[in-house]
């Protein structure tokens, strides 16, 4: 009797150990049977703008849709910093010049056709908000002569003529059209918007500043080199008092570190919001929430309104991130995948079993799986659900 007993024990803890070893491979083995398996390198810089996403393959850039079909194929090289990205249906990409060594910038369209064939550029910016800088060599020495274009390639009237800090070229603006640009004869910066001064480099002689945000902008002085923020008139609005460079204002409020390294956020008066200090890490507002970190009886990760209000106490073990389209994510304890919150704090994807998940853009987001897994990357959509997996063949 005891012998059957034992038997019988012995097959319940084998099913036992076998589903829980199931599970746990189940646990790392996200379903991407339906997904679509495509070719391209693995590259955290992927995100859909425009319904299109630039994408590696072999070391060249092209573009697929939301469905991973190739609607640009991978014969571009990147130009600048950043990878290619459609801004109001151009693109900047880079192609071998006719001489067959050097590179050359050009801009496409979204079914992939050169756009003005007829000039040849030798530096070039992605357009913002309906506007470029290009270069032109001039001369033997063959030094660039830069302007504003429009979406047709025409020259900009009554746009002033960009200048830059070093040889070192630096143009982008926020969504409306305004940027810093340099003064060479005053050495400082001053603001443009549209490619036409909003604010004279003479009226602050500024040595740095940002991108505007909810009409304020950080900037650093010449004097002393501390930050501060001004206003689309060139008023200093917070006064030049950090020594690190502020992030930018969102809800009305912007996170700044103080000269002992701590953190806290300001209103638009420069004045500290909550009335306390927090921990690292500490991340920008979202659709008016934000996620911070505080030690106070017990070091916590809370997600709080625009005046420092708990709103959500988060249970954070590990990979805490706050992506650029304002979602949160991270490893809760006693989980093995990872929650996605939404910018207020409501669960847009519980548990996803994947190691990394970036930014959303247009429905879609660039995951990575674990490094065990035969496919270690791919695109899931706002349910979580694998769309597209990369393969190496």
């Amino acid at each position: 009797m005891k012998t059957n007993y034992y038997k019988i024990l012995i097959l319940i803890l084998g099913l036992i150990s076998f589903q829980s070893l199931s599970y746990a491979q189940n646990d790392y083995s996200p379903d991407y049977s339906r997904a679509k398996p495509l070719v391209f390198d693995d590259d955290d810089s992927y995100i859909f703008i425009e319904n299109l996403c630039a994408l590696k393959r072999d070391g060249k850039w092209g573009f697929i849709d939301v469905n991973g079909n190739w609607v640009i194929q991978p014969i571009y090289d990147q130009w600048g910093a950043d990878p290619p990205f459609f801004s109001g249906g151009i693109c900047l990409v880079s192609v071998k010049a006719p001489d067959g060594y050097s590179m050359m910038p050009i801009y496409i369209d979204k079914l992939g056709n050169q756009l003005f064939k007829n000039q040849k550029f030798d530096a070039a910016s992605p357009f913002f908000h309906g506007l470029a800088v290009i270069g032109k060599a001039s001369g033997p020495v063959h030094v660039n002569v830069y302007s504003f274009i429009d979406t047709k390639g025409n020259p900009v009237a009554g746009t002033v003529t960009p200048k830059f800090r070093s040889a070192f070229f630096e143009y982008s603006a926020n969504n409306d059209g305004i940027a810093k640009m340099w003064d060479e004869k005053l050495s400082a910066f001053g603001i443009v918007k549209d490619g036409k001064w909003l604010i004279a480099a003479a009226k602050n002689k500024l040595h740095d500043t940002d991108l505007f945000s909810e009409g304020l902008c950080a900037a650093q002085n010449s004097t002393d080199f501390k930050w501060g923020f001004i206003d689309l008139t060139g008023n200093v609005q917070v006064p030049y008092d950090f020594q690190q460079k502020p992030q930018a204002f969102s809800s009305g409020r912007a996170l700044v570190q103080d000269d002992n390294f701590d953190n806290y956020y300001i209103d638009q008066s420069g004045n500290n919001a909550f009335g306390f200090k927090c921990s690292r890490p500490c991340f920008n507002f979202h659709d008016g929430k934000a996620v911070i970190s505080v030690d106070r009886d017990g070091f916590k990760t809370l997600l709080v309104d625009v005046n420092g209000n708990t709103v959500q106490t988060l249970d954070v073990n590990a990979d805490l991130a706050v992506n650029s389209d304002g979602r949160i994510v991270f490893n809760q304890h006693q989980h093995d995948g990872l929650t996605v919150l939404n910018p207020d704090g409501s669960v847009l994807i519980n548990d996803i079993l994947v190691q990394k998940v970036y930014a959303f853009g247009c429905g879609r987001a660039y995951v990575r799986f674990f490094a065990d897994m035969e496919n270690k990357a791919g695109f899931i959509d706002e349910t979580g659900n694998i769309l597209i997996v990369r393969s190496d063949k």
